[in-house]
């Protein structure tokens, strides 16, 4: 569900007294920054067009690479063609990183590839400042419940779907889940339009540090 979907939704159970563009937007931005705050506003990268871990191209007999210009931290290379996302098994490929340096470098020659191998790295949350779809980083199955409970709840915070307890709710829970490692994995599959999403965990221990 993209962020512009959302905000209809929104604004069609508000009215249109309520902004889209004043008040909405900016409500949007706030809810997220407040999803990664307790991470240091950082959030793992996920390729927009197919809500899987970027794809990590190598070359043969070039060992060291740099940090792609989105990443703020490396967290894994992994083999792409191993992993098992059902059961959140992303078999780790031996690299050393180096965060100073913002340097990558394997083990063993990667070989030249496109899409054997996949980057798990967090970017920082940018700000959302137009309906740019890219800017919204909260995993998709959890789009809808977290952004339309937080748009609402201010206007109508006792909305007996939408209002403040939900929000507050789903809020707690997003965050709990980044910092036990149980964070929410974006499937490409219709985001359920109710409470009942799943959760999936990415299984790195020191995610959100730094």
């Amino acid at each position: 569900m993209t962020l512009g979907q959302i905000l209809t939704f929104a604004q069609e159970l508000l009215g249109d007294d309520v902004s889209r563009e004043n008040q909405l937007l900016p409500l949007a931005d706030q809810i997220q920054k407040k999803c990664y705050k307790q991470t240091g506003f950082q959030a793992v990268k996920f390729d927009s067009t197919t809500g899987r871990h970027p794809f990590f191209t190598t070359d043969a007999a070039d060992y060291e690479y740099d940090f792609p210009s989105w990443a703020r931290k490396v967290l894994k290379i992994y083999d792409a063609e191993l992993a098992d996302e059902e059961r959140n098994y992303y078999p780790e490929v031996m690299v050393s990183v180096s965060e100073s340096l913002r340097k990558i470098r394997f083990t063993e020659d990667p070989g030249t590839t496109t899409e054997k191998f996949r980057i798990i790295g967090t970017v920082t949350v940018a700000s959302i400042s137009s309906e740019n779809n890219d800017l919204l980083l909260i995993p998709e199955e959890d789009r809808f419940p977290l952004l339309v409970s937080g748009l609402v709840s201010p206007f109508q915070p006792n909305h007996p779907m939408f209002g403040k307890a939900a929000f507050d709710e789903q809020l707690l829970e997003f965050q709990e889940g980044l910092l036990t490692g149980a964070r929410p994995y974006p499937r490409e599959t219709t985001p359920k339009p109710a409470f009942g999403w799943r959760n999936h965990g990415l299984q790195v221990s020191d995610y959100g540090k730094g």
